[in-house]
């Protein structure tokens, strides 16, 4: 019997005609809260699977390295379908690149929504940040070279309708004491579960969020 030593290469994202996308906070919460002092950011997970129709009416599930799918993937405004600024210094903006203040704001006040995943799915991770003091609900796309496009946006295409609602608030200001306090010799904001063993890393907290 002969064998082919020729390599499959990797499907194309201009093959899809079909997705299953969905987007939420990694906490699972329906409503998240950040700052926007544009270094906060949201971790956000979204589950996508991308397929190819066949001739014959069956459907192949395509599959990308995690590269493709990160060039590919776009978070966008949920009421306009108009894309958030990837790597951007301000508005609401996206990045694929986790820092050090990746987490939400504690409300005391989430609920949790289950999250399921099937044969196909791939899990990838987006983190949202802003310096814009306002509430956005924000959807996912996939976007190719070639011009297709499949959004979650209110004006879905080609996916369900699916967003997650981000409240941006007020940066704490860190550098008014009234803002921290001092147990057991760690400092620790009123507002924030952070905290520091001494003043001069308060001060450079203060510093980096001003």
């Amino acid at each position: 019997m002969k064998y082919s030593n020729e390599v499959k290469l990797e499907d194309t994202p201009d093959d899809i005609t079909s997705v299953d996308l969905t987007i939420r906070a990694v906490s699972g919460n329906l409503s998240t809260v950040i700052y926007a002092n544009g270094r906060n950011q949201l971790p956000v997970e979204i589950i996508a699977k991308a397929m190819k129709e066949n001739p014959d009416g069956s459907e192949t599930i395509l599959k990308f390295t995690t590269e493709t799918w990160l060039h590919i993937l776009n978070l966008r405004h949920a009421e306009s379908d108009e894309k958030l600024s990837k790597q951007g210094n301000t508005g609401w903006c996206f990045t694929s690149s986790v820092n050090e203040y990746s987490r939400e704001v504690p409300t005391g006040n989430s609920a949790t929504e289950a999250r399921y995943r099937e044969p196909g799915d791939k899990l990838i991770q987006l983190y949202v940040y802003t310096d814009d003091i306002s509430t956005k609900r924000i959807a996912v796309s996939i976007d190719t070279d070639g011009g297709r496009h499949f959004t979650t946006a209110d004006n879905a295409a080609g996916a369900a309708r699916c967003s997650v609602n981000v409240r941006a608030i007020q940066p704490v200001d860190y550098s008014n004491v009234q803002n921290l306090k001092i147990i057991q010799d760690d400092w620790v904001t009123k507002i924030s579960p952070l905290k520091y063993k001494d003043q001069e890393k308060a001060i450079i907290w203060a510093n980096e969020h001003e």
